[in-house]
């Protein structure tokens, strides 16, 4: 599957709390470079921070999240 269809799956997932899953596909999402348009990538991003943070995989969470933050600055 291509990185989109992770990501609406990854969203769909959490959306229904199935957060093992999103879990899952966001982290697939991040193997592959969170490469899609921007608005879907940081969507992708914020919620895999997320659910990194639930998890408690905080020391991850912190850099995707801080990734997230220099994206947005670049891109604005």
């Amino acid at each position: 599957m291509a990185r989109p269809v992770w990501t609406m799956a990854g969203l769909c997932e959490y959306k229904l709390r199935n957060y093992g899953s999103a879990l899952d596909d966001f982290a697939r999402v991040e193997k592959l470079g969170f490469n899609e348009n921007a608005e879907l990538a940081r969507a992708a991003r914020l919620h895999y921070g997320l659910m990194l943070t639930k998890s408690g995989i905080s020391k991850r969470a912190i850099t995707v999240l801080t990734e997230l933050t220099r994206v947005d600055k670049k891109t604005a």
